[in-house]
């Protein structure tokens, strides 16, 4: 994911959170009023207001599988007495807590930066114990 897809998926997460709670706010003055159609209206704000707070972790997660460098090594392998061969691999890192996880991918010649980047977030998730 691109720095600037990054950076709207927070602001779009933070405004989700922000109007999440101007909803909830509303409802909580609505609840107090004695009127069966203000009632009706906190009960529609109270439940649009908790579909958004699951969109917004939903994109956090989304956010968060989406936070790895994908990436190519290429190894010089001895075959022979004077001879090598390159060999090249897809390799994956990302952070968890403090330190830095690097994973091996595959190799380049069988799957393309799509589907390496795929296998990626599918192993990031496991790592993670998200559910994608």
């Amino acid at each position: 994911m691109s720095e600037t897809n990054a950076i709207n998926m927070r602001s779009r997460i933070k405004e989700l959170k922000k109007t999440a709670h101007m909803e909830r706010t509303a409802s909580k003055h609505l609840r107090k009023l004695n009127q069966t159609e203000a009632q009706e209206m906190a009960f529609k704000l109270e439940r649009s207001s908790l579909k958004k707070l699951e969109l917004a972790e939903s994109l956090k997660v989304h956010l968060r599988l989406d936070a790895l460098s994908v990436y190519k090594v290429e190894i010089a392998k001895r075959v022979r007495k004077g001879e090598y061969k390159n060999y090249a691999y897809w390799y994956a890192s990302w952070r968890t807590d403090e330190k830095v996880k690097t994973v091996y991918i595959g190799p380049i010649n069988k799957m393309s930066f799509e589907d390496a980047f795929k296998k990626a977030r599918k192993l990031k998730a496991k790592d993670l114990d998200l559910d994608l």
